[in-house]
């Protein structure tokens, strides 16, 4: 029997040769994604480093700023006029920019001031003080009570509930994922988060005029109007209060209120207000592309300006 040869050989051949260019054209397809996504990831970690070194020359900008202020004003009163209050927007530098921005954290309320009171009355003080501030932050009048005791008894020192919707151990160690009571003052503002009735809504709320950095003074200079009605001055008193700072001394305010009811808050409050601050928050943020990185420290101004807490995201 002779061989007879297949009559689609060239069909065949065809066939052979598109299979070759589609396994082709896939293996270049796949090598082209990954290599896009190599250099993706690689672009990505570039200009997430180009921000974060950014972002910390933010925070070495502001020591050097405060640095400066220390040394043209030493032991001086502390104000929004120095340089170091001016918010620095977003700067170019070199394929990315930086901004930085500076505040005071002596113009805000002490949080712990609710646990470390001596005197009973002076607690309960510092109580109607951080309600009042709740309240005029947006926060409903009951659960801004709820949530100030609360806090009152997280930072005290005893696991005895003090306040009338206070909570301590007991509370805690009954959630679904139990943590500890305190039981002491807050080393950072975001323990707040911890604290029964909390909310990310409002904490966003009353976060800006917070502190636990400062000595539990307030700076009568560079306190927000909400802060100051707080203490218990009236809208018309903190108007006039703002339209006259900067103050060389927190006694310049019964000058100022000769004669009218803020002098009497005044007084209440005098070993409460001061006019000089050494404790700053800054918050830098570095953009390189489309990748921004943001630096949140804690900065105590002296002849050396040292970082008390830093933090990245």
């Amino acid at each position: 029997m002779m061989f007879k040869p297949l009559q689609n050989q060239r069909g065949l051949a065809l066939l052979l040769v598109l299979l070759v260019i589609t396994l082709l054209v896939a293996m270049v397809v796949e090598f082209d994604y990954r290599t896009r996504i190599d250099l993706r990831a690689a672009g990505n970690l570039r200009d997430g480093l180009q921000a974060t070194y950014l972002a910390k020359a933010g925070i070495s900008a502001a020591q050097a700023v405060l640095k400066d202020e220390q040394r043209r004003n030493p032991g001086g009163p502390t104000d929004l006029t120095a340089l170091w209050a001016v918010p620095v927007p977003p700067l170019p530098v070199g394929e990315g920019t930086v901004s930085v921005k500076i505040t005071d954290e002596y113009g805000k309320l002490n949080i712990n001031n609710l646990g470390k009171q001596a005197l009973p009355d002076q607690k309960q003080k510092a109580i109607k003080q951080a309600t009042d501030l709740f309240r005029l932050a947006q926060v409903d009048p009951i659960i801004a009570e709820s949530i100030v005791d609360a806090i009152a008894d997280w930072v005290d020192t005893d696991n005895e509930v003090t306040q009338p919707y206070g909570v301590e151990e007991s509370y805690y160690q009954s959630l679904p994922k139990p943590y500890h009571c305190k039981d002491k003052p807050m080393d950072l503002l975001s323990e707040l988060h911890l604290i029964k009735g909390m909310t990310d809504e409002i904490y966003q709320k009353v976060s800006p005029y917070l502190t636990v950095s400062s000595s539990g003074q307030i700076n009568i200079n560079t306190a927000d109007p909400i802060v100051l009605q707080a203490l218990g001055f009236d809208e018309t008193a903190v108007k006039k209060l703002m339209e006259n700072r900067p103050f060389k001394t927190p006694g310049d305010l019964l000058n100022l209120f000769k004669g009218e009811e803020a002098a009497n808050v005044y007084i209440i409050n005098q070993g409460l207000l001061t006019v000089k601050s050494n404790i700053f928050s800054v918050e830098a943020r570095g953009r390189a592309h489309d990748i921004e990185k943001t630096v949140y420290a804690t900065l105590k101004q002296g002849a050396v300006v040292q970082i008390k807490t830093w933090r990245i995201e």
